[in-house]
């Protein structure tokens, strides 16, 4: 039986048989970014509020806003307020840090730094102080290391995740943008950088069953929730090498161990799309980044993803134990905005 009458079975039988179970691992999957070409790009106010302000004015920040710090100064004592993003990286190394900031006190050595660091390090300050910066957004970003000394602010990245976080330092201090990257990265201070994408939504039926590869098989998502920005990838990966495999999507979660009498644990249920145009070799990595069209989600749904909407997805792809069968990976839950 090929991989699309299956489903077409489960559409018909298994799946509206489904009983809606809870699941052992639930991984929250948000507020991973995404290094991509040795740059790390953030709207700083995606993380907060944490006591941090979000004011609308003044004008001029990028994204849909920035933070201010309107509480007291925290000089001599780190760790009030912290912001937190989690960064994924395929390149280490030492990247250059610049922060789109603002003070506006005339002087331009108040309400001008915050503290920050990367990977549970030391707590350092960070700071702009040029005469020409207050009252406007600006780029300037150095570090004031013990000594004093002062230097280029940068980070060694390791590959993998990496966790950088921000602390309340100044009264009055604002913080739009961060970017991170590599030397010679072009758009290090300019706002026509993309923004990283992120691993997004929660993954749930972890883990998911072994596979003929010896591993279980993980879907991700990333992109953005934005409906507008249409950028959702499903990243399948641990599959087996050169399998054949597709993405199947529901409104509502469900838990059918062994669905179309292969291996596996079918986790969406009720009205299911069979997304044939995501239809994939998994290649000799055993892996394949997706895209997927937010405008256009076929039968039985018919129609673009709303705002609002959650959305469940899955991974069921060919597999051998040892004779031909199907396998599932985990499920991933993506609520659109």
């Amino acid at each position: 039986m090929t991989l699309t009458a299956m489903v077409r079975g489960i559409a018909r039988t298994a799946l509206a048989a489904a009983v809606i179970a809870p699941f052992a691992t639930v991984e929250i999957a948000s507020a991973q970014y995404l290094e991509i070409g040795g740059m790390i790009a953030i709207e700083i106010e995606d993380e907060g509020p944490n006591g941090w302000a979000t004011p609308s004015t003044p004008t001029g920040f990028s994204g849909d806003g920035f933070l201010r710090w309107n509480g007291p100064n925290f000089f001599n004592s780190p760790g009030t307020a912290v912001l937190t993003y989690q960064i994924f990286a395929s390149n280490p190394g030492n990247y250059s840090v610049k922060l789109r900031n603002r003070h506006d006190n005339p002087n331009a050595t108040e309400e001008n730094d915050t503290w920050i660091r990367m990977n549970n390090g030391p707590w350092i300050k960070m700071f702009s102080n040029n005469p020409n910066t207050p009252g406007n957004w600006n780029w300037e970003s150095r570090f004031e290391l013990p000594g004093p000394q002062y230097t280029n602010a940068n980070f060694d990245i390791n590959a993998g995740m990496n966790t950088l976080q921000f602390s309340a330092r100044s009264r009055g201090f604002m913080m739009d943008r961060i970017h991170l990257f590599l030397p010679g990265t072009p758009g290090g201070t300019s706002l026509a950088t993309p923004l990283s994408p992120k691993i997004i939504g929660n993954n749930y039926c972890t883990p998911a069953a072994q596979n003929s590869g010896g591993d279980w098989a993980r879907l991700d998502a990333i992109g953005f929730e934005d409906v507008t920005d249409n950028d959702l990838r499903l990243r399948a990966a641990r599959l087996p090498q050169n399998t054949i495999g597709m993405i199947v999507a529901s409104q509502s979660q469900g838990f059918t161990p062994g669905a179309g009498g292969g291996q596996g644990t079918l986790c969406i249920s009720g009205s299911t799309l069979r997304m044939e145009a995501t239809l994939f070799n998994s290649g000799a990595n055993g892996s394949r980044e997706i895209q997927v069209d937010l405008t256009s989600f076929p039968p039985p749904y018919n129609g673009a993803v709303l705002a609002g909407q959650t959305w469940n997805f899955q991974t069921w792809y060919r597999d051998a134990n040892p004779q031909p069968t199907s396998n599932f990976s985990n499920a991933t839950s993506v609520t659109f905005e």
